[in-house]
């Protein structure tokens, strides 16, 4: 199968690992942009991974961006084209087995390099079940505090 890809500049580097995923899959890939260093609008990305797909040059495609939203709006404008957002593996089946969806549109993974940072970088804020927590555990030694 011949997987048309795109993103926005700020996803580039996902789009690198999918392509990856998808070539180590068996498939091929067709990658419309965008580059690092090459501003470009997404809306142009958008609409030439859903033409290519409407037109038969490829089976599905795959649109990264932000939060996937603005890629899914722009591919939807093209006759044809049924384009879902999923964030998640039960939406990402149904687009396909209920929906005959055509191309995934996602968001980059800049969000999840945040909620890694944000979960190291976050402290707790006082309270204290979790001492009376591991009190009662009589593991008191490892008491947050």
């Amino acid at each position: 199968m011949l997987i048309a890809m795109g993103c926005d500049n700020l996803a580039c580097g996902l789009k690198v690992h999918l392509m990856k995923t998808v070539k180590e899959l068996g498939h091929e890939v067709a990658d419309f942009g965008a580059k690092p260093d090459d501003p470009v609008d997404y809306p142009e990305v958008a609409q030439a991974v859903s033409k290519a797909v409407a037109e038969g040059e490829c089976e599905r495609g795959i649109l990264v961006c932000g939060t996937g939203i603005g890629m899914s709006i722009c591919a939807n404008k093209v006759p044809g084209i049924r384009a879902a957002v999923c964030h998640d593996l039960y939406s990402t089946e149904r687009s396909v087995l209920s929906n005959n969806a055509q191309i995934l549109c996602q968001r980059q993974y800049e969000i999840v390099r945040k909620r890694r940072r944000n979960f190291v970088v976050f402290r707790r804020q006082g309270g204290d079940k979790i001492k009376r927590f591991l009190a009662q555990k009589e593991c008191s030694q490892f008491a947050a505090s």
